[in-house]
């Protein structure tokens, strides 16, 4: 084995224990996502703005799917390096084909479909802020966790706050 194949066979060991690395972080984050009691407040004020119930629940497990994928991904690139497995170093590149075509699937759709995901969710928050937010009541006290949490008013300014039923009621 010569100095160069040697040099990229560390490389190829190195590169591929960051991305068995980033799969786990991947995985770790989809799963504190599910177990994590504190993230109910946003779920709670999400599926209010968006409609949609298990928003966040799906989220996470798309992100345990992918991290385990990608931790699989870095795995057999791993152990194909090690081993110079021809087998596990195709199985290898055809799983970065995968991860590599889902990317940039994922990245068209993001860059086409962002501008107006962002509207909606703005929008929501604000009817969700306007039409929902009264004393006493669940989607009022998770907007006041996450309020107070990312130190921030409303899900725009202060002026989602303009003609609410809270603003209302204050005032008579």
């Amino acid at each position: 084995m010569g100095c160069c194949s040697g040099f990229a066979r560390m490389l190829l060991i190195t590169f591929n224990f960051v991305f068995w690395l980033s799969g786990a972080a991947i995985l770790g984050v989809g799963i504190w996502i599910l177990v994590d009691p504190d993230i109910e407040d946003y779920q709670e004020v999400i599926s209010d703005a968006t409609d949609d119930d298990q928003f966040l629940e799906t989220a996470a497990y798309i992100l345990i799917a992918f991290g385990a994928f990608v931790f699989l991904v870095g795995f057999c690139g791993c152990c194909g390096a090690i081993r110079s497995s021809k087998c596990l170093i195709g199985l290898y590149i055809t799983f970065l084909v995968v991860v590599f075509a889902g990317e940039l699937a994922a990245g068209i759709y993001v860059a086409i479909y962002s501008n107006d995901a962002s509207d909606k969710l703005d929008e929501g928050l604000t009817k969700s802020i306007r039409k929902n937010y009264e004393d006493g009541s669940k989607i009022a006290s998770a907007w006041d966790v996450v309020q107070k949490e990312l130190e921030c008013c409303g899900g725009n300014g202060y002026t989602d706050y303009d003609n609410s039923t809270w603003i209302s009621k204050q005032t008579e």
